[in-house]
Formats: structure tokens, sequence, C-alpha cells
């Protein structure tokens, strides 16, 4: 197999390091730690993973934001991304989503990252956007991400990722969907903490379940998170699922509202024509004009 830059260019099989203030991208054919490349698109336009299995990995160091790289960020292959160091960052600065991640399976890895400064004015998925995508994040943090339409930490759409070990906090979403926005997915959300996000004018601060999104939520903290509207019916200041059967296990929903001038249901959990199975869940000083920690509708 060739690939990379050229197709002289034999691909790198093996894993490398991306390096934003020490590294190089043009010419360099080695990405080693001594020699590390300077931005993950290039980094991605030279590995290829031989066992979809054991994917190589792309280490990164310090913090990689638009000084450097393009943003989003686009994974379409079988690949890890592992941030090098605690505190390891990708940081969109407001210019666009941070990870496009579109067509992979469950060997693409995301690890011990900080997703942030995403904004997206003109689609959905502030801070991640998923199409038809299955990966693994785990020990992520996704903050501080912002967008004016579904799902300010990130957006879903046939796509079932694994979230394990993570933590979504102060996302924003000018409609549905302040930190999560599922589509047509089965998200699985495992010793997950979904905190302080919110709505501008939409439903589920926390979390939005619509069209099947089946998801699976084991030990998982939804707090402080807010589904505002003005003059605007608002649903589900922690979760509001629509045509949607999660299940939840072992999960704390407190705190949460809905907030609106003209009619608000649920503040933790707000449920359309939707058939969850609650193990375990407790539901505690939630808000909301009709039905603070619960609301059931058709």
């Amino acid at each position: 197999f060739t690939g990379g830059i050229s197709s002289e260019i034999p691909a790198i099989t093996t894993d490398v390091w991306v390096d934003p203030v020490n590294g190089m991208d043009e010419g360099n054919t080695s990405g080693s730690i001594e020699q590390p490349f300077k931005t993950i698109e290039y980094a991605m336009s030279m590995v290829y993973s031989i066992d979809p299995n054991n994917p190589v990995i792309i280490y990164v160091v310090g913090t990689i934001n638009s000084d450097t790289e393009s943003f989003p960020i686009i994974i379409s292959s079988s690949v890890t991304i592992h941030g090098f160091e605690g505190n390891a960052t990708l940081d969109a600065r407001g210019n666009s989503s941070v990870l496009l991640i579109v067509n992979v399976d469950y060997s693409t890895v995301i690890r011990n990252l900080t997703i942030t400064g995403g904004n997206n004015t003109d689609s959905p998925g502030g801070g991640i956007v998923f199409f038809n995508s299955n990966p693994t994040l785990t020990h992520v943090t996704i903050s501080g991400n912002t967008t004016d339409g579904y799902g300010g930490g990130m957006y879903l759409y046939d796509s079932d990722p694994t979230f394990t070990d993570v933590t979504i906090s102060e996302n924003s979403a000018g409609m549905s969907g302040g930190g999560v926005y599922s589509n047509f997915s089965e998200p699985i959300f495992e010793n997950v903490i979904i905190e302080y996000n919110s709505t501008v004018q939409g439903h589920g601060g926390g979390i939005y379940l619509i069209n099947s999104s089946n998801s699976t939520l084991s030990n998982v903290y939804i707090t402080y998170n807010t589904a505002n509207g003005v003059n605007y019916e608002v649903h589900g200041g922690g979760i509001a699922m629509d045509n949607s059967s999660p299940i939840l296990s072992d999960v704390t929903l407190s705190y949460n509202s809905a907030v609106s001038s003209s009619y608000a249901k649920g503040g933790g959990i707000y449920c359309g024509n939707s058939y969850p199975i609650l193990n375990r869940v407790l539901l505690h000083n939630n808000l909301a004009k009709h039905g603070g920690g619960l609301s059931l509708v058709n």
C-alpha cells in the first residue's frame, strides 16, 4: 500500500506524534516523537492502519488550535487520536466545529483529550459532528462549544458511538440539545457527567433524543442543565426524548430546569411518545412549570 501526500511515499503504519510547537509537516515522513508532525490533518494523510482492530495511534502534544490546524478536523478512517499529556486539547477558537467524524466504526478511538472552542453557525454540532459513525470516546472532556442550531456539545446522526469516562459541560445550542442532540442514533454513555449545558430556544438542556434514539445510559450524572425558551414551549431540562426509548440505569438527574415564558414541561425528564426503562434513577431538585421531575406525554 502506498498513500499519504504522494503515491510515491509509503504510508506510515506505526504510531506517530503531532506537536504544533516543535513539529513539521512538509517533507516529514517520520512523525516520530523526535520528529513529530505539526498538524493532525497531515498526520491523518500519512498513516494507514493495517489492522483495524489495532489502529495507528496519533499522539497529540499540547494544544492544537486554528493557528496551525484547519478545523473541523475530519476523521474518516480507522485511527486512534490520543492526548499524549494531561493537557492535550483541540481548540477551534470559535471558527467551526472541532471534529467531524464520518463513516467510521468501533475501531476509531478518541482518548485523553479536551474538545473545546467549537462554534458552528451554519449547521448542527458545536463540538463534534457524527455521521454514520460508531467510534469510542474515553477520558474526553467536551466543553465550551456552541451552535446556533442543534447539539451544542455534539450532534449525532445515524451513529452509535460509545462514551466512557466523558464529561460534557458548558455547551450551548441555539435550538435543541445543549449538550447532546441524538437523531436516529443509539449512543452508549457509561460513567459520564453531563452538566451546565443549555439551549437558547429548544428542548433537552442536557440531552435531546429523537427518532428512535434508543440510547443506553449507565452511571451517568445529569445536573444543572437548562432548556430555555422565550414565547416558546420547551421540554426536558436534563433529558428530552421524542419517539425514543432509552435505558437509564444508575442515573442521577438533579438541579435541571425547563424555563419558558410560554410553557415548560419536565425539569428532569420529558418523555414524548417514548417508552424509557428506568432502573435506579434519582430525580432530585429539578424545576419546570409542569412536571418538575418527570413529564410523560402520549
